[in-house]
């Protein structure tokens, strides 16, 4: 069983493999061998490992760090860095995380949810008077253009007509938008993000460029994503292309 699960971490090429408990419920036998799989597997990639078994740990790791009620009570090996690692790693922090933006992409957004709030009402207020429109124009070209002695009578109360029906289709349509924008509060969706190198949750109409999603299983995808890292990552697609099953998804490049 525990080598079935080594070999399933490694088809993902990961740099760190974290073993908890490689050896656990197994003879002495058996322990030797996985933890022989594992030596071999740490010559190219770090091994972190878990275990209660002092000996062990003794016997195959080359650095040994105690843990005590989830404190560091003892480090065989410890990391000494240097100043200019510490502002090397700094300098990585303050650049990571940070969701920055254009100007210019900035004031489209901004544009657009703008018009996708209080433009969109007012445009199918007019769509829906679009018949009463085109008749105005009709009886525009016929009484005013064609005819010897120009008639505003009629233009005149076909365009109260259009004022009248879109301004009375707009307040419906305003009010029913302001009643599923509270349905929208009381049931709000929002998405676990890293901005600014904390990790706090947002709206999804509060993502910005540059947000870094971190998704869970149950999580709904709140925008285009590119993956920078997944494990087991799966997708419900059967609304957008009818598949039944979820379907994997990994980051370019990655090995499968």
């Amino acid at each position: 069983m525990q080598r079935v699960a080594i070999a399933r971490a490694l088809v993902n090429d990961p740099d760190i493999l974290l073993a908890d408990e490689p050896t656990g419920a197994l003879d002495s036998k058996t322990s030797e061998q996985v933890m022989e799989i594992l030596k071999d597997i740490s010559k190219d990639r770090l091994i972190i490992m878990v275990t209660h078994n002092p000996e062990l740990a003794e016997k195959y790791s080359s650095r040994i760090v105690k843990l005590l009620d989830g404190k560091i009570i003892d480090d065989s090996n410890p990391y000494k860095s240097s100043e200019e690692d510490v502002k090397k790693a700094r300098n990585k922090k303050d650049k990571s995380g940070k969701a920055s933006m254009k100007f210019t992409t900035a004031v489209r957004l901004s544009l657009n949810n703008l018009m996708t709030k209080k433009g969109r009402t007012f445009f199918t207020s007019f769509a829906g008077s679009i018949g009463i429109i085109g008749i105005a124009l009709i009886l525009i070209y016929t009484d005013v253009y064609l005819a010897e002695v120009p008639s505003y009578a009629n233009i005149i109360v076909i365009l109260v007509l259009v004022a009248v029906s879109t301004f009375l289709d707009f307040f419906s349509e305003y009010r029913s938008n302001k009643a599923a924008e509270k349905l929208k509060q009381l049931v709000s969706t929002t998405a676990t993000v890293v901005r600014n190198g904390k990790k706090i949750k947002l709206p999804f109409k509060d993502l910005v460029p540059g947000d870094t999603v971190i998704l869970s299983a149950g999580d709904m995808i709140p925008a285009d994503l590119r993956i920078i890292e997944a494990v087991n990552l799966k997708s419900q697609e059967a609304s957008l292309t009818g598949e039944s099953v979820p379907v994997e998804k990994i980051r370019r490049n990655q090995k499968t």
